[in-house]
């Protein structure tokens, strides 16, 4: 519990809606799998993404400075990918789902990781 603290308290209250607006969207988009079929692939996905953060939180909060432009942009990427990625009739093939969540696991599980070290305070 005094790791979601810390998170809540390093993110702030804006840090903590995106965060859950995102885990909303992620927790749908795996509900959907699970009727479809597809989680199989996506699951593992999104568990081998959130552990291969974990692995690595070391490295992330020891480079803080690096890894906030590195997600910032990797965050304008993403915006922008679903911007012009032409819109589908229909359910996304299961590589673009796979891609996506993996791509939403290892963003956020970066995010919450960095921000929920001992090393990190925001003042």
């Amino acid at each position: 519990m005094a790791r979601f603290s810390r998170f809540a308290n390093n993110a702030g209250v804006q840090g903590c809606l995106f965060s859950g607006i995102v885990a909303v969207i992620v927790v749908f988009g795996l509900i959907r799998d699970f009727r479809m079929g597809h989680w199989i692939v996506t699951v593992p996905l999104l568990l081998g993404a959130l552990g291969l953060t974990y692995t690595i939180r070391g490295i992330l909060v020891e480079n803080i400075s690096v890894m906030r432009v590195v997600m910032n942009i990797l965050a304008i990427l993403g915006i922008a990918a679903v911007v012009l990625l032409p819109k589908m009739d229909g359910p996304e093939p299961l590589w673009m789902r796979a891609l996506i969540i993996g791509f939403l696991g290892t963003y956020m599980g970066c995010y919450f990781w960095m921000l929920s070290d001992d090393r990190i305070a925001v003042v």
